[in-house]
Formats: structure tokens, C-alpha cells, sequence
């Protein structure tokens, strides 16, 4: 049990670490220059964590409906595309409960994937090239609002990127 709960601190400060310790933005917002459209894929959520209220379609709606009132075009299917994976366990000694304000532990993630051409075999491969996430124990609504942070800070990113 004990080396489970170092594991686990350990995790989260390699996340944290990573997260909070590199800033890369220049490099990683010219990476978004020209990109004219893009689709939103959010990862699947466990039987356990839809009832809990992680539902994907909604975060993906919340997500869309951020971007598109921003200007960026959304594609369905498309290569480039925004990715929100949300990671949610329960604290220990939780049982899974439908309710709203239940707390978990989350690692959020939204990231930038495109085709980019690998200099050493000359293939096209889909790259990471932005990057942005959140550690932390928290419930639903946390997770919407930690989202819409990272979101903006990709918006404001590609804007920055895109001026016109």
C-alpha cells in the first residue's frame, strides 16, 4: 500500500514537473502558424468515470463551442486536431457515486497534433507540437473550468500565431 501511494506522488510530480517546468511557447505557438481548420478529439471516458459526470461528447462540445467562437475552423476527421484527455481516479478509499461534486484525482491534458514531415526517413507522422496540462484533485465542474484554461491559453496561442 505504501509503495503504491510513493508511485503514485511520484506520478504526479513527474506530471507537475512537466506541466509547470518547460516553457516552450514561442516554439510551440509558430508550430500553429497557417493552420486553417482542425477537429477536437476528446479521449473516452471509463463506465465508472461517466458516473461520476465525465461525459465526452460534452467536453467536446464545450471545447468546439470554444474554439468556434474564437474564428477557428472545425473540421470533423481532420489532421490537425486539438486533444483533451482527462485522466480520473478516484482518491483511495472512494467508491464510485453519481455525484456532482464528488472529488477526484484528475491529469488534464490538451495537446496539438499535425503532420509533420520526420527529417531522417522522410515520412509524415502526426507530432505533438503544443502542449498544456493540469495536475490536481478536484470534481466535474474543476475539470470544465481547468479545461477552459487550457483551451484559452491554445486560443490565445493560435491567434497570436494566425494575425491577420
Amino acid at each position: 500500500m505504501q509503495s503504491k501511494s510513493i508511485l503514485c506522488v511520484a506520478f504526479l510530480g513527474l506530471i507537475v514537473s512537466l506541466a509547470l517546468g518547460s516553457d516552450k511557447s514561442n516554439s510551440e505557438r509558430d508550430s500553429l502558424k497557417g493552420i486553417k481548420e482542425m477537429d477536437v478529439v476528446v479521449e473516452h471516458f471509463s463506465d465508472d468515470q461517466k458516473k461520476l459526470g465525465f461525459n465526452t461528447d460534452s467536453f467536446k462540445t464545450q471545447v468546439e463551442l470554444r474554439l468556434r467562437h474564437s474564428t477557428i475552423k472545425i473540421t470533423e476527421n481532420a489532421d490537425p486536431f486539438l486533444y483533451i484527455n482527462i485522466n480520473v481516479h478516484l482518491i483511495e478509499g472512494q467508491r464510485v457515486l453519481p455525484i456532482e461534486g464528488q472529488r477526484v484525482l484528475l491529469n488534464i491534458e490538451v495537446r496539438f497534433e499535425q503532420p509533420a514531415r520526420i527529417i531522417a526517413n522522410d515520412k509524415i507522422m502526426l507530432v505533438t507540437t503544443w502542449n498544456k496540462g493540469m495536475v490536481g484533485i478536484g470534481n466535474l465542474q474543476w475539470t470544465k473550468e481547468i479545461v477552459d484554461e487550457l483551451v484559452d491559453k491554445f486560443i490565445n496561442d493560435y491567434l497570436a500565431a494566425n494575425q491577420k
